[in-house]
């Protein structure tokens, strides 16, 4: 068995949740996704989770939905800012040919 990204696995195992009145099997991966570093691919998660509340009556759990939600995109935000502190610094003079 191969091993797979966090981001598939976890897209994976949303769409394979049923709306249900508890929603207890997906509230169960918000904490999972709360609760793990997610290192790439946010928005395929976000989708995910957007589709598999799209029905009526999900509004119930909206603080819910709106933690994970808010949780991704800090994780997203702050994986750039750590992608952008690791990219090389451009010399003064690369600057200087690039405004020219």
């Amino acid at each position: 068995m191969s091993l797979r990204p966090f981001h598939e696995t976890i897209v994976d195992a949303i769409k394979r949740c049923k709306p249900s009145p508890s929603a207890g099997e997906i509230l169960h991966l918000h904490r999972l996704i709360m609760d793990t570093k997610i290192p790439s691919n946010h928005d395929a998660i976000l989708e995910a989770l957007r589709k598999y509340w799209d029905f009526p009556g999900s509004s119930k759990w909206g603080l819910e939905i709106q933690d994970v939600e808010k949780s991704l995109r800090e994780q997203k935000q702050k994986h750039l800012e750590e992608q952008a502190e690791h990219q090389p610094k451009m010399t003064e003079e690369e600057d200087y040919r690039l405004r020219r």
